[in-house]
């Protein structure tokens, strides 16, 4: 184990779910210094070995990890541990990551580069980190223990350095009548020191005292205070040591003590209410006396509603009776007691705190309780969502995964790992091309290139799995971006969709077998009926004419009943259309097909979407109905496309009656297709759902003179309109 310069050693946390990079800090960094290093894989198990009781010197974090992210970590360790040094690796620079790392205080921001020498830069930046770091402490640690034992003292004292107020202690600033030390500090000293009488100025003899050549001792003179009054005091003058100089420290005492509560009192109150951590303080059986206003503003209870009570005012009801077992037993010893707590606020929401008891002792008896709370609500949540979104993940059905731009793992979870049969400690080892297999990767790679640039992608299919059986996945990727919005990888989620598959096939065969047994019956009445209309009677020639339309209908019906079959058994198609060309050819089709109608069109030129490819079979249904139940004598049809901001219309506009209300209730609201009885409501619900996979919307206005089909697309990530 390595030591810094005073012997100390060292020890190293190294947070990294990579384990080649977790494998050369444990190898390497040792060897190139001595460390002694742990590894933990996420972002959680650092925080609970930062909790425990192991000491850790310095973390070496992966930017990368399975539960968030190493900013995070930083973030997390800052509130906690503000100088604990912390080298942040990252697999390439980032600036954005730089910064937000440089804001947080972070030690080190290195980028990984493979190399043995590496390590051995990193075993030296740490050793130097470590050594600052404690010499710091040390330092820190003495200035404030001598400064908490300067403001506890009952004696006014000051600290002059050159002539000037170094330093004064709380009862000085009372004593001087100035609201606090910066009122005080850099005053030149004869300006709050006066000769009593015909003595000599003290003040004339404190370069001798700071050289360290004589003291003074119980020197009596007037102490001038900030309103320009003057109070009586005994002067003790020595020389001391002060930031690296030498210095005087004086200890002032008034001649009459009568003020001397009353300095205690307003030194006490200012230090406590001034905390930013909640206090209150009991009497010995535990009934509080006093809070301060952090405790009111955290806790919701004003003073008035809390002394007098107990702290079981705030008792969530959620600690174990063994908890407050534990703390009267720790303070009746004499003990301070330090440990968290989940207390409820007056408005009934429960908070996190760090809670510190201390008993006040007085002539060997206690005479009160001292207790401080630091609410930690925000980080206990933190941690909790931190790690029930671990646990979601892992223990979720669906087959979740993702990877970097490098096609590298970054997490998977146990079904992705189960079905492709990857080792859980070689996830991010692995890389997605090593997965697959090549016909496989082929078909997939371009879709995950797509979803790299930003793009949402979903599609359907099979893949084999470990096991040799074949699986039908509704897969869908969603792009991982940074803060600043940029494309660091991607999320892959895969839904079993095989079953579902298995059960659709076997739905549309019957549907194809009944079809297939009704249009020949269909067929039959109607050429029954022509036989009967050739050779019957005119008065049953007559009748024969409701059936054989009511036959005509039923296979309309029935042809469109296959279409919509066949468009929701199969799923969506994705694919780049030239809108402009797909409703071009349409209405060309529609217009060979009914000579008589009048079809018109006003397209935008040069419209490329990426949308789903039944979107050309929707328009030509708007177009053939509104021809088919426009106006009798005369249909007129306009088609129109327009390109604003990031959406695509299409609208189609007739001079026909109207589009029944039994109709539109099924299309535009959530009614049963029940009222869908005939083949133009089937295609007008064939439309719906067309565009629903696209995800636009449909809407119908009707002015009177007919009626205007208009369909709203929004353009993709990616897609070129001009």
């Amino acid at each position: 184990m390595s030591a810094d310069g005073n012997g100390e050693a060292i020890a190293v946390l190294a947070v990294t779910a990579d384990e080649s990079f977790a494998s050369a800090c444990r190898d390497r960094l040792p060897t190139a210094g001595g460390l002694s290093v742990t590894t933990v894989e996420s972002v959680s198990a650092a925080l609970d070995r930062l909790r425990g009781d192991e000491t850790v010197d310095c973390i070496v974090s992966d930017h990368d990890l399975p539960d968030t992210d190493g900013i995070a970590l930083l973030e997390t360790v800052r509130a906690q541990h503000p100088t604990l040094p912390f080298v942040l690796f990252t697999d390439e620079g980032d600036e954005s990551v730089a910064s937000r790392a440089i804001s947080l205080d972070v030690t080190e921001y290195l980028v990984k580069d493979g190399q043995d020498g590496q390590y051995g830069r990193l075993a030296g930046l740490i050793e130097d980190a470590v050594a600052f770091q404690r010499r710091r402490t040390r330092l820190a640690d003495t200035e404030t223990r001598v400064r908490t034992l300067l403001d506890s003292a009952r004696d006014a004292i000051a600290v002059v350095q050159d002539g000037r107020v170094a330093y004064v202690n709380r009862a000085g600033v009372d004593l001087l009548g100035a609201s606090n030390d910066d009122e005080v500090v850099g005053r030149a000293v004869e300006t709050v020191v006066e000769a009593d009488g015909d003595d000599a100025d003290p003040t004339a003899l404190l370069p001798s005292v700071q050289a360290g050549e004589r003291s003074l001792h119980e020197t009596e003179f007037d102490l001038r205070q900030l309103d320009g009054g003057a109070v009586p005091v005994e002067l003790t003058a020595t020389h001391i040591e002060w930031s690296d100089g030498p210095a005087v420290a004086l200890v002032v005492r008034e001649i009459a003590d009568q003020r001397a509560s009353e300095h205690e009192l307003r030194r006490f109150r200012r230090a406590v209410e001034a905390a930013g951590h909640a206090i209150y303080i009991t009497d010995p059986d535990g009934t509080i006396e006093y809070v301060n206003p952090a405790f009111e503003r955290i806790t919701g209870y004003d003073a008035a509603e809390a002394v007098g009570e107990d702290p079981s005012l705030l008792s969530s009801g959620e600690m174990p009776e063994t908890y407050y077992e534990r703390l009267w037993a720790t303070l009746t010893d004499g003990d301070v007691w330090k440990e968290e707590i989940r207390d409820r606020r007056q408005s009934g929401e429960l908070y996190h705190a760090h809670q510190t008891i201390a008993p006040v002792v007085e002539d060997g008896d206690v005479s009160a309780f001292v207790a401080i709370q630091t609410e930690i609500t925000e980080q206990k949540e933190r941690e909790q969502r931190l790690r029930q979104f671990e646990q979601a993940v892992e223990a979720a059905n669906d087959l979740i995964a993702a990877v970097d731009t490098d096609y590298r793992f970054l997490f998977a979870n146990e079904a992705y790992r189960e079905f492709y049969g990857i080792d859980p400690e070689e996830v991010t080892e692995t890389t997605l091309p090593e997965v697959l297999d090549e016909e496989t990767w082929a078909a997939i790679g371009p879709r995950v290139d797509r979803k790299l640039t930003g793009e949402h992608v979903q599609f359907e299919t099979t893949r084999p799995a470990a096991d040799g059986s074949d699986r039908t996945f509704d897969v869908r990727y969603y792009p991982l971006r940074t803060d600043d919005g940029e494309v660091y990888g991607s999320v892959a989620t895969l839904r079993d969709r095989t079953e579902q598959r298995e059960r659709e096939r076997q739905l549309a065969a019957l549907d194809r077998l009944l079809r297939h047994n009704l249009q020949n019956e269909l067929n039959v009445i109607s050429g029954r009926a022509e036989l009967v209309d050739e050779r019957a009677s005119e008065e049953v020639a007559a009748l024969t004419e409701p059936i054989q339309r009511a036959a005509r209908r039923l296979l309309e019906t029935t042809d469109k009943q296959r279409d919509v079959v066949d468009l929701l058994a199969e799923p969506p198609t994705e694919t780049t259309l030239d809108l402009t060309e797909t409703v071009g050819a349409a209405v060309e089709r529609l217009r060979a097909a009914h000579p008589d109608a009048e079809i018109t069109t006003d397209l935008t030129a040069d419209i490329a979407l990426r949308t789903v490819g039944e979107l050309g079979r929707a328009v030509e249904e708007l177009v053939e109905n509104a021809v088919v139940h426009g106006a009798e004598e005369s249909p007129r049809v306009s088609v129109t496309t327009r390109v604003e901001a990031d959406h695509v219309w299409i609208s189609v506009a007739d001079n026909g009656p109207g589009i029944p209300d039994s109709e539109r209730s099924v299309i535009e609201g959530d009614a049963d297709i029940d009222p869908l009885l005939h083949s133009s409501g089937m295609g007008l619900w064939l439309v719906k759902r067309i565009v629903s996979r696209a995800g636009g919307t449909l809407r119908f206005d009707d002015d009177g003179t007919g009626t205007t089909v208009v369909i709203s697309l929004p353009t993709a990530a990616g897609d070129e309109t001009a």
